[in-house]
């Protein structure tokens, strides 16, 4: 069998980019040999001595002989930002550049970078054209040395120089483009023995180029890379990006400038501003990425182009409407009338997204203007003729008048401060009647006629003639005119029956009302109790009931109590005598005494009277009755007196005036109200009092006395009646 070519199980190194440090392996086996054994994707080289970090990629068998397999060793990509991108430019501007970069990065370890913000490596490096240098040692790699920028990077850059065979600097590569950078940075290659140095620039990428996107694929399923990698594009965009100016006609024929770039959307600063004739207005747009916008300016002049338009009004006049685009700060919102008859009015209209400039729209047209005239039908059927006229408000002045059978208004409609139609109404005055018919609550048929006409031809009034009850009102419709109200209706009406059954004693009333003459009298007829109840000046409402008597109470009686209040009664033993022998009676106590010719008298009554006033036991009677009761109550009744009475006396003894003595009195008595029997005062034989019994002269003890009856009357010709006796001690 021909040996394989390179060797079986012989690693050959091949290189996997432009860097000679990513490096690969490729190795041929014999699946027949006993030393064979598959290995896992990723497992690392059994070697890891001479091939450390090389890590099996892919095995697959060869074609055209499937028992020898092909592994492919791989390893990770090292520093490869000085030869992994491409470019284009925003615009075609080449002071914004977008590089796409292209890296291999290991699955299990990917992790998206941050969006906005910039490379921070170093990606190439520039000879000085006249500082190449010379004498470096064919074959050697000499280092290149960087210089410190201002902002110290994160990590230090590596890179090494290519001598050409003359000893000059072919090229310089980047071992590594170390993290950090914000600015371009000078570099020197080392001297290497009598060498005269080499120096160049070494290029950061802008600091304004950041990362706007990035995406992470798959390697095709036969890539060594395909399990172990991912293939990551990242796009570093130099933002602000150049504007893209377009143009275009506004509605009034001046030129809108549009100015579009990529921007971050928080460097955009949205608003407007208005200065020196031009409007500006900055507005963001978000695109697929949420922190990149597309940033609007739009630009024109202002003010604008004046636009003219016209339109036929209401009446036919024509209305020149002009609209230009101004400040809004100068915009006065105003109306006038002109010394030559036009009513001009000025206004702003709003702009959408705008707060900076406004639609001035001014608006002409003649006034006064032509009359317009229509026609409607009253409520009557009657034709009113309607004719406007837009003027000046100031020339018009309202105005009615009822002449020739014909009701004429002049008013105005407000149209603004300065302009309002005048209308002119014209009908025919009266009108013609509106008959309609309604049923009261009674069930009466009223018929109601009214009928437009002149105030002063409506005499308000009711009249009964025969049967037929007629009221005319008038209702107000102007100083000038009023709606006559004609109401007419049949008296007597008709009769309404209703029944009543009282809630607390169940007494069943019916009956009926009705609507008749002011003139009917009241009372009971036909077994009915006829009350009438005043309804105007003609008419009153019956209402005629009839008291069910076997649905009346039966007379209820009980018992109670109550304060009242009796008669004194003077206290005697009825011995007829004067004095009364005995002990309590009422008497004149008196005595007289003289001595030689000097008398001297003196008496006082003495009398007990007693009183009653307290609680006591009461009989209650309750009685209903259709109509008024009958007068078959005895009330006891007392008449108590009272007595005043008295003498006079005197004496006198002497001869002359200087010896004269003389002595006088008039005893006085007092018996107030009470009930006695019959009585006798008297002193001595000389003066005797009598007074007769009262009626009673006494109380009657241990009975009951009626008391004044309590009556009310109820509706329907009910009386209620409630009989009060008092037990009398």
């Amino acid at each position: 069998m021909a040996l394989q070519t390179p060797p079986p199980e012989i690693p050959i190194v091949s290189f996997l980019t432009p860097n000679k440090a990513d490096q690969g392996l490729l190795e041929f086996w014999n699946t027949e040999v006993a030393s064979y054994v598959p290995l896992d994707i990723g497992a690392p080289h059994p070697n890891t001595r001479d091939y450390p970090g090389f890590r099996l990629g892919k095995q697959a068998p060869l074609q055209g002989d499937q028992k020898w397999i092909l592994r492919t060793w791989v390893t990770d990509e090292t520093s490869p930002d000085w030869f992994n991108y491409a470019l284009k430019y925003s615009a075609e501007d080449n002071a914004y550049p977008i590089f796409i970069r292209t890296y291999r990065e290991r699955r299990d370890a990917y992790t998206p970078r941050t969006k906005g913000t910039p490379l921070g490596t170093l990606y190439k490096l520039v000879l000085d054209d006249d500082k190449k240098g010379s004498g470096y040692p064919f074959g050697v790699l000499p280092k290149l040395v960087f210089d410190d920028p201002d902002t110290e990077p994160t990590d230090v850059a590596l890179g090494h120089a290519v001598v050409s065979p003359d000893g000059t600097i072919q090229e310089c590569v980047i071992d590594f483009g170390g993290t950090g950078y914000a600015a371009d940075v000078r570099f020197r290659v080392e001297v290497v023995g009598d060498s005269n140095p080499a120096e160049g620039t070494a290029y950061v990428q802008k600091q304004t180029a950041i990362l706007t996107q990035e995406q992470a694929q798959l390697y095709p399923e036969d890539s060594p890379f395909f399990a172990q990698y991912l293939q990551v594009a990242r796009i570093y965009e130099v933002l602000p990006g150049p504007f893209l100016m377009s143009t275009k006609l506004d509605v009034d024929g001046v030129t809108v400038t549009v100015s579009t770039r990529r921007n971050l959307c928080a460097d955009i600063n949205t608003g407007e501003a208005l200065g020196g004739g031009t409007w500006a207005k900055v507005t963001k747009e978000h695109t697929d990425d949420d922190f990149i916008c597309n940033e609007i300016v739009t630009t024109r002049a202002i003010p604008g182009n004046p636009m003219d338009s016209t339109k036929i009004d209401d009446d036919g006049k024509v209305i020149t409407i002009t609209r230009t685009m101004v400040d809004k700060t100068t915009i006065t919102s105003e109306e006038v009338i002109t010394g030559g008859g036009n009513w001009v009015m000025t206004h702003k209209e709003d702009i959408d997204d705008t707060d900076l400039i406004s639609w001035k729209v001014v608006q002409s047209r003649p006034v006064p203007g032509n009359p317009v005239v229509s026609t409607k039908n009253d409520d009557d059927g009657v034709t009113i003729t309607f004719t406007k006229t837009l003027k000046d408000t100031s020339t018009i002045t309202t105005s009615e008048t009822v002449a020739g059978g014909f009701w004429t208004k002049k008013y105005k409609e407000a149209v603004t401060d300065l302009v309002a139609k005048e209308v002119t109404e014209v009908r025919a005055i009266p009108g013609n009647a509106i008959v309609w018919e309604v049923f009261d609550k009674n069930g009466d048929k009223h018929t109601m006629t009214r009928t437009l006409k002149e105030a002063s031809a409506i005499t308000e009034q009711q009249t009964l003639v025969s049967t037929t009850w007629t009221s005319v009102t008038s209702k107000p419709v102007t100083e000038l005119v009023s709606w006559e109200l004609k109401d007419s209706m049949q008296v007597p009406g008709v009769q309404v029956p209703f029944s009543h059954t009282d809630q607390t004693y169940g007494i069943v009333v019916t009956g009926f009302k009705q609507v008749v003459p002011a003139t009917a009298s009241g009372g009971i007829a036909g077994g009915f109790y006829r009350d009438i109840r005043p309804l105007d000046d003609l008419r009153s409402i019956l209402v005629a009931s009839q008291i069910d008597e076997a649905t009346l109470p039966d007379d209820k009686v009980w018992y109670s109590g109550k304060v009242h209040s009796f008669p004194p009664v003077l206290q005697m033993n009825l011995t007829g005598t004067c004095p009364g022998p005995l002990s309590g009676d009422p008497l004149i106590d008196w005595a007289e005494a003289t001595c030689n010719c000097s008398s001297s008298f003196s008496a006082d009554l003495i009398a007990n009277i007693k009183p009653y006033v307290g609680e006591v036991k009461t009989r209650i009677t309750e009685q209903f009755y259709i109509g008024p009761p009958p007068d078959d109550v005895v009330v006891y009744q007392f008449f108590p007196e009272s007595h005043n009475f008295g003498f006079a006396w005197a004496s006198a003894c002497g001869d002359s005036d200087g010896n004269c003595v003389t002595k006088s009195g008039a005893p006085h008595f007092y018996i107030p109200p009470c009930l006695h029997d019959e009585v006798t005062f008297c002193i001595g034989s000389a003066a005797t009092w009598t007074f007769p019994a009262t009626t009673p002269a006494a109380l009657p003890s241990s009975t009951y006395i009626m008391l004044s009856p309590h009556v009310e009357e109820r509706a329907f010709g009910l009386f209620r009646r409630v009989l009060t006796e008092v037990f009398v001690p």
